[in-house]
């Protein structure tokens, strides 16, 4: 793992048991996140997008294959070394913002802290709250706020920690253009001193990545890919 790279995976598998039958939902996808990169994934629902996602931030643990970090394995930490290792590396950005709904705008950025607590946290939730044209809505709890409101709190909270890596899971799937445009604005000006792993089915949304990869039953394809970045192997 070289020095700028902040998420290496290799030979990533992940398969979940049910019923009637097993299902492949990631089958040995290796890729890779240098620092300044923002790298897409694109696929339709139910190609393995969100599980790959949830093992590179070490949410869900393979069946076989390597997971880097900023070099750390998280899978070879105890659970709750884990937790703190994600806390205060990796901001998360979910389709559906996951937002405390009882809790307002400046509240919920804070929320992030609770893991990785620091001297700083309200200045620089309030700092990250006007850069994303927030500060006339600090204190109206989700169920006041649009959309696109909500997605750009959850983006705030992602930020709050100064992660190394980005993960965004459909961050333009409940969004209108405008916000989608500018939640994607978001992560691009991120990247490019931290580094963005994005899935989604929205063909306007990779449009944004430097690098791009289709996945499709649980496999990378490298079409439109560098070939250093992004690879496939079954």
């Amino acid at each position: 793992m070289t020095a700028a790279m902040l998420l290496e995976l290799r030979n990533i598998k992940k398969t979940y048991r049910a019923a009637k039958g097993d299902v492949s939902a990631v089958n040995g996808v290796s890729l890779s996140v240098d620092r300044g990169q923002f790298v897409g994934v694109q696929g339709p629902s139910g190609c393995g997008k969100t599980t790959l996602l949830l093992i590179a931030g070490g949410l869900l643990t393979p069946d076989d294959g390597d997971v880097a970090i900023g070099g750390q394995d998280p899978f070879g930490l105890p659970a709750d070394q884990r937790a703190n290792y994600r806390a205060n590396n990796i901001g998360f950005v979910f389709q559906q913002f996951h937002l405390v709904p009882y809790l307002n705008v400046i509240e919920n950025v804070l929320a992030a802290s609770i893991a990785a607590p620091h001297a700083q946290a309200e200045k620089r939730a309030r700092e990250l709250i006007a850069h994303v044209g927030l500060e006339s809505r600090i204190h109206h709890v989700p169920a006041q706020l649009s959309t696109g409101e909500r997605q750009r709190t959850a983006f705030a909270r992602a930020l709050l920690n100064q992660p190394k890596l980005l993960l965004a899971d459909e961050p333009t799937g409940n969004l209108d253009h405008d916000n989608a445009q500018a939640v994607l604005g978001y992560l691009k000006e991120f990247s490019r001193e931290g580094a963005v792993l994005m899935v989604t089915h929205d063909a306007r949304a990779v449009d944004y990545a430097d690098t791009v990869a289709q996945i499709r039953e649980g496999q990378l394809l490298q079409e439109g890919v560098s070939a250093d970045t992004l690879t496939s192997s079954s």
